[in-house]
């Protein structure tokens, strides 16, 4: 009896990472609830570290695409921030992000197959905790979304990698934050005329994966 064919494209694999960030933020605004008045804030980061982990599935076959490969992930992240001011006389303060979201990728393998440039993207759900002054001004979700690249490197005869990964991450809708005795609103997406865009964070993570 013939036996019944072993031959896969691909493996499921989970990685875990870690990093440093450089957000940026051009402009919100702060709305006074007692007397309506709005004004520009900006932020200036101190610091930031980036937890990453995710499960996914990597297709590779070379008999079907040559030195081509296809990840398509879930993806878990935590961003830790410290800024020297959120919004106006409030002092030192400390933003904390959690980031959910779908990753795709696309790699070619080179040199005996041991290395891997790709480029992919990613997005999804963000939920953001902020606190100035020793004030938490609660919780509020927004999105993002981040076009990412790197360079993986397969350790020869194992199922380990390990890869160097950047993503310029895009966050958005992240507004309704409430001030001391709610008498302030801070926003991340500006109104009333103001001109501002997103708050951006440029990433660098150092990964190791192991496909099962």
């Amino acid at each position: 009896m013939p036996s019944r064919s072993t031959h896969s494209s691909g493996s499921w694999f989970l990685a875990i990472g870690a990093g440093t960030g450089f957000p940026q933020y051009d402009r919100g605004d702060v709305v006074d609830n007692i007397t309506g008045a709005v004004e520009p804030v900006e932020t200036d980061a101190n610091f930031a570290f980036t937890g990453l982990l995710s499960i996914g599935y990597r297709w590779f076959d070379p008999e079907r695409w040559g030195h081509w490969s296809f990840d398509a992930d879930f993806v878990g992240a935590y961003l830790g921030v410290g800024l020297s001011s959120f919004a106006p006389n409030q002092g030192a303060s400390h933003i904390d992000l959690g980031f959910l979201g779908l990753r795709g990728e696309v790699g070619y393998r080179v040199v005996q197959d041991r290395f891997e440039p790709f480029v992919g993207f990613a997005a999804g759900g963000v939920i953001m905790n902020a606190e100035s002054a020793g004030i938490n001004h609660g919780d509020v979700w927004g999105y993002w979304f981040a076009p990412t690249c790197g360079l993986r490197y397969y350790i020869p005869q194992t199922r380990w990698s390990i890869s160097v990964e950047g993503f310029f991450r895009f966050l958005g809708g992240l507004n309704g934050f409430t001030g001391s005795g709610s008498d302030l609103t801070l926003n991340e997406t500006p109104h009333a005329g103001l001109s501002g865009g997103w708050i951006y964070v440029p990433l660098g993570v150092m990964a190791i994966s192991y496909r099962f």
